[in-house]
């Protein structure tokens, strides 16, 4: 693919690779910019329905505008290949995923500050999406990029959906990432805004703990995880981790959608909320005693 030219853009470099896709970098001529290009598996190119699909989630995902969210800029079919793409803004910065790996490596953790940012921006784009009829269903560390400037960029809307309803995976595998799943999603039950709010739990669990809530040997053991056994004590894990905050990771790791936070809204103030309880606790700590 590199050096091929695409319509408007010419491909230049290969930025990654997955299951589901492959993204390049190409270059824009008429405006001057590169951009991402990202390829869906060529199995969607078989029928005329999953093509219908795929422009469907590629419009959904476009009419998203919010700045914690990519901007796609255009879609279309390779004619040569078949193969259909998104045209995306280039983040050059990397993934959470990968600033999380180098803060393990390095023993440099997250502080409350950190984390509350991570959570306000991810959660935040949640939100916007949510109320514009908007699923992500594969909300995890990979998906968060960061650009240059800091900002935190959720990608990858509607590709596990897409994937799902064209039966574009690979054998055996299962339609989303099991560390992040939530129990009606293993269990192939419809999903809602509220196993993205999930998804955003196990990410604070692992910004607060520095591990996942289940783990297991294989995705499958990961996943009747994620369905019968309990949330583990945070605090036995981070024994200064403030309780405030662990009962909001609980509720939203809650195995009933109905006992999890209802909205990224609601997810979002009692967060909020958790954190100046413990500062309010620290700061009653710190002060002498009459």
């Amino acid at each position: 693919m590199i050096g091929k030219t695409l319509g408007k853009y010419k491909i230049v470099d290969l930025l990654g690779q997955g299951g589901m896709a492959e993204v390049y970098k190409a270059y824009q001529a008429n405006l001057d910019r590169h951009v991402a290009v990202k390829f869906i598996k060529t199995a969607i190119a078989e029928s005329p329905d999953s093509l219908a699909r795929f422009e469907r989630e590629a419009k959904s995902a476009a009419a998203l505008r919010h700045p914690n969210i990519v901007q796609i800029h255009d879609y279309d079919v390779d004619p040569e290949s078949g193969r259909p793409y998104m045209v995306m803004e280039l983040i050059e910065g990397g993934s959470l995923a990968d600033d999380l790996e180098q803060r393990a490596a390095s023993g440099t953790p997250l502080t409350l500050a950190d984390t509350a940012s991570i959570i306000g921006q991810v959660g935040a784009a949640l939100s916007y999406a949510h109320q514009h009829g908007v699923i992500h269903r594969d909300v995890k560390p990979s998906n968060v990029m960061r650009d240059t400037t800091g900002r935190l960029i959720l990608t990858d809307f509607g590709l596990v959906k897409l994937m799902a309803e064209t039966g574009v995976t690979e054998s055996g595998a299962s339609i989303g990432t099991p560390d992040y799943m939530s129990p009606e999603q293993v269990m192939g039950e419809s999903v809602d805004a509220r196993s993205d709010l999930y998804a955003l739990g196990v990410i604070l669990f692992k910004l607060l703990t520095g591990q996942l809530p289940h783990r297991a040997d294989t995705p499958m053991a990961v996943m009747l995880k994620h369905i019968t056994d309990p949330v583990p004590d945070q605090q036995t894990i981070r024994p200064d981790l403030p309780a405030s905050l662990a009962r909001v990771v609980t509720q939203s790791l809650a195995k009933s959608p109905d006992e999890r936070f209802q909205t990224a809204d609601e997810f979002l103030a009692e967060f909020q909320a958790a954190l100046a309880e413990a500062d309010r606790a620290l700061v009653s700590q710190l002060l002498p005693v009459a």
